[in-house]
């Protein structure tokens, strides 16, 4: 009990030192926001995308897209060829966030 009581706090504490050390500026916090959005839209049920671990087959893979972050929001607001439109669903700072998350920028 007591060795996964530490391992738990070990791991808690190289996340966040992980995290405060990343670098970049807003970019964490950026990466953070556009992560907690694609979870919370539930863009995994149908994309795959290994930075969020997500295995999705309805949608294209993520992670070979070329797209630049523009482009992925333009496609995240009107939606295309089959993925509804969230213009309605999430906000301007939301849609921006989640199209760096998912272009890796």
């Amino acid at each position: 009990m007591l060795r996964r009581l530490l391992a738990g706090w070990s791991a808690a504490i190289a996340a966040v030192t992980l995290a405060a050390c990343s670098g970049g500026g807003g970019t964490t916090t950026a990466t953070s926001e556009g992560a907690r959005v694609y979870a919370d839209s539930g863009c995994g049920s149908c994309h795959a995308f290994g930075p969020a671990g997500s295995a999705g087959t309805a949608g294209p893979s993520l992670d070979d897209s070329q797209m630049t972050p523009a482009q992925a929001a333009a496609v995240i607001r009107r939606g295309a060829a089959g993925m509804p439109a969230y213009a309605d669903g999430l906000s301007a700072t939301q849609i921006e966030a989640l199209a760096r998350f998912v272009t890796g920028r």
